[in-house]
């Protein structure tokens, strides 16, 4: 039966590497700091905003605004693929149980058909056995009256022949 082990206890399925779970939530950690980094960079300047630091902010905040732009497309991408993948796993495992209880109730099906013509092949053979006793005891009887037919018939010859009466 699927999802059984051979003491009949559910399996869990295997959960593949690259599944996020809570317990598996991936190798990298985004933590975007440049910003900071770029603040930092402001004040150890004494806070004195420089062409080249507003420049550096500017292409920087055009760059991110770029892969943030990138990042909702690949997000609202992420979110169709994960809501299919998940739509796929629920039809398959749903038909994989619809299949499974079919084919168990064939078995079943089948199971009661074998014990049906198991129990009938068993009364038959009984019966045959019966018969067969039945026709035994009617020879043994036969045999047993054509025996004392004979003794006596035997008897009667000797009576007759010993009293010369024929």
């Amino acid at each position: 039966m699927f999802g059984y082990n051979s003491n009949n206890k559910v399996k869990s399925p295997s959960v593949s590497h690259s599944f996020i779970t809570p317990t598996n939530y991936g190798m990298s950690h985004i933590f975007l700091d440049d910003d900071s980094q770029l603040l930092l960079e402001l004040e150890h300047g004494g806070n004195i905003p420089t062409t080249e630091i507003a420049k550096k902010i500017k292409n920087t905040a055009a760059q991110r605004t770029k892969e943030a732009a990138t990042w909702k497309r690949i997000g609202k991408d992420l979110k169709k693929l994960s809501k299919a993948n998940s739509e796929i796993t629920k039809q398959a495992t749903s038909a994989k149980l619809t299949v499974a209880r079919a084919s168990k109730n064939q078995y079943d099906s089948v199971s009661r058909m074998f014990n049906g013509m198991e129990r009938l092949a068993s009364d038959y053979e009984l019966t045959k056995e019966h018969r067969n006793q039945t026709v035994r005891d009617i020879r043994a009887n036969y045999q047993e009256a054509i025996a004392n037919l004979r003794n006596n018939s035997n008897k009667s010859q000797n009576v007759t022949t010993k009293t010369g009466l024929t």
